[in-house]
């Protein structure tokens, strides 16, 4: 009975050992600029556009996406949650670590929701030509 505790216990310290070295490899600098490096160039190996005609089609595709109406409903579905979850952890007196916590999560989806209209105001009437 001892000896089945034993190797239950190396085994389950064996897979400690491999999640703190997995977080720790993540977590390094080095890892991370490999991650971009590998990014930058595959970004250029699927590169197929020679034209600015071709992004600017991209974007229209990509700034549709974000105005569409099942994104918005999606975001303001997060905003409710998030909304609900800060009254929920002031409840509990959570004090100022709630800014902390739910501040990114709160801009970030407000930028999103409001990303097509900010990009329309800046991009509306402008056009690429190549001469």
């Amino acid at each position: 009975m001892r000896k089945l505790q034993k190797t239950v216990l190396t085994e389950n310290a064996k897979k400690k050992t491999l999640v703190n070295g997995v977080k720790s490899l993540v977590v390094s600098k080095q890892f991370i600029m490999f991650c971009f490096v590998a990014f930058i160039s595959m970004v250029n190996c699927f590169a197929e556009g020679e034209t600015i005609e071709q992004l600017d089609t991209w974007g229209n595709k990509i700034l549709s996406l974000f105005g569409s109406t099942w994104v918005k409903v999606l975001l303001l579905v997060a905003l409710i949650i998030e909304a609900i979850g800060v009254v929920v952890a002031g409840q509990q007196g959570g004090g100022s670590q709630i800014i902390k916590k739910f501040a990114p999560w709160i801009i970030g989806t407000i930028i999103l929701l409001c990303s097509s209209g900010i990009v329309s105001y800046f991009l509306d009437g402008m056009e690429f030509k190549i001469d």
